[in-house]
């Protein structure tokens, strides 16, 4: 197949302002060491007040009439949340095709449903089937939409924009899975989003989008998990195994604007190009492209670039890169476009592959930062880098909401690190434990130093207050210092 250029979406590039919505001044570019306190959790990443308003109580698992969830979100009226926790049903199935929310003016909506906890991870507790009949969420008001506890699945829509959700304003989910999503464009139309397409800001809390795709019968397709037009926010969260068929960018994430992953992981997710994730950057702020405390892993980019792709300066802290494949002579790792900066600190990018060879960066017009692990890199590392096999372990459940890949006996990662972020925990506990007061510690530093990487050896027992296997009594807090 020939190269098709990376950049359509370009041509209808929106003005974004995202530096208005971060409430951050522009910090000058080379400026490669972030001032303390300039990391973002801006309120539509996760510091924000919920709505209050209408409570609605939902009495049933019908599809519609009264006491349904769709005669409930009928009924709303100005800022309403919709409370599912009554029902004693697992599953809502839509025959009549997707929950409409397009409430009059912009107030917020919530659907509300509380989470479980297992096995040390946010789940939800109820399912909203659209058992391949139609999308399962049509959001077309511009207020704020707040999904809860749910998981969305079974979507399907012959059209251009999301497979599972269509959101016109801003969405954001707790404890949501969205998964088996199919989008199919027609003709030579772009599909964009086979789980989700978010028009407005999405933001993404101990969630995961999984085992969807978004095909186009000779169209572009972008964003095989999810697409996000404005920007992203994904803490404790997975994208996995989904595909951007076709001429395919991003099979997890296809993103323009401000992303801010951390404490996530993005694996073997597929696509023709950018097999995890495609950034095509476009935010006038600082840091608008930064993954902290996260594994890229197993991606497949077929005909270019297995891991990540970005088209602006891109900031990696503290994770791990591992393990993507590609089919063009370029990096399979990380790549960046337009002769952009990578500024990179305790992070690994190795075993990744471009034509069966090791090939883990190229494209960067500069490397910046320290203690990291990078064993083939066609521009020039940091003095300090080390490039040996960073010994890693298996894609794995070792604690936490989501996976990683620990560090075995002997890995030159250990204890060879930096927390130039001054993080108290590793991936497996983020920073945001004030968030839910379940979160428990896997520190970040165990030892002399932290360890290369998003996974801190040493640091597998997690730790309870009260010195007991157990739920914790009081949140045990992984904020920055």
């Amino acid at each position: 197949m020939e190269c098709r250029s990376r950049f359509p979406l370009r041509r209808r590039a929106l003005a974004l302002g995202l530096a208005a919505a971060f409430g951050l001044a522009s910090v000058d570019a080379a400026a490669h060491v972030p001032p303390p306190g300039l990391h973002l959790l801006p309120d539509w990443l996760g510091q924000r007040a919920r709505p209050s308003g209408t409570i609605i109580v939902v009495e049933n698992c019908n599809d519609s009439g009264p006491g349904s969830l769709r005669d409930a979100i009928a009924n709303a009226s100005g800022d309403t949340v919709i409370d599912l926790d009554s029902l004693t049903c697992s599953t809502i199935t839509l025959t009549t095709g997707a929950l409409t929310i397009d409430p009059p003016g912009t107030p917020t909506m919530t659907l509300q449903r509380s989470a479980a906890y297992y096995n040390g991870a946010k789940v939800p507790t109820l399912e909203i089937s659209a058992g391949h009949v139609s999308r399962v969420i049509d959001h077309e008001g511009a207020g704020g939409l707040y999904l809860d506890g749910v998981e969305l699945r079974d979507g399907t829509y012959a059209g251009t924009k999301g497979g599972c959700v269509y959101s016109n304003g801003p969405l954001f989910l707790d404890a949501v899975v969205v998964r088996f999503c199919e989008l199919d464009a027609p003709g030579s139309a772009d599909a964009l989003g086979g789980g989700i397409y978010a028009k407005s800001a999405l933001n993404m809390n101990f969630s995961t989008v999984s085992g969807s795709h978004a095909r186009s019968d000779s169209g572009y397709t972008y964003g095989g998990g999810i697409f996000a037009a404005y920007g992203l926010g994904a803490f404790y969260s997975t994208i996995e195994a989904n595909v951007a068929y076709g001429v395919g960018y991003g099979g997890g994430v296809a993103a323009r604007g401000g992303v801010l992953i951390e404490a996530s992981d993005v694996e073997s997710n597929g696509a023709q190009y950018d097999g995890g994730l495609a950034l095509f950057g476009g935010s006038t702020i600082a840091h608008a492209l930064e993954i902290a405390d996260s594994t890229v892993a197993l991606n497949v980019g077929q005909g270019n670039v297995g891991g990540i792709e970005a088209d602006a300066k891109l900031y990696l802290y503290n994770s791990t890169i591992a393990f993507n494949s590609g089919g063009a002579n370029r990096a399979s790792g990380v790549v960046l476009n337009g002769a952009s900066v990578l500024s990179m600190y305790s992070t690994i990018v190795a075993r990744n592959t471009a034509n069966g060879s090791p090939s883990d960066i190229s494209g960067a017009s500069t490397i910046v930062g320290s203690h990291n692990l990078v064993i083939a890199s066609s521009t020039t590392l940091p003095g300090d880098t080390i490039t040996s096999d960073p010994a890693l372990g298996p894609m794995a459940d070792n604690g936490g909401q989501t996976r990683t890949m620990a560090l075995l006996a002997g890995s030159p990662a250990i204890n060879a690190g930096n927390n130039i972020l001054n993080e108290v925990c590793d991936q497996r506990s983020g920073r945001f434990s004030y968030y839910d007061g379940f979160i428990v510690k896997y520190p970040r530093v165990v030892g002399a130093n932290a360890d290369i990487g998003a996974f801190e050896t040493g640091a597998d027992d997690e730790i309870f207050p009260n010195g007991f296997d157990g739920p914790p009594l009081l949140p045990q807090h992984c904020f920055r210092r």
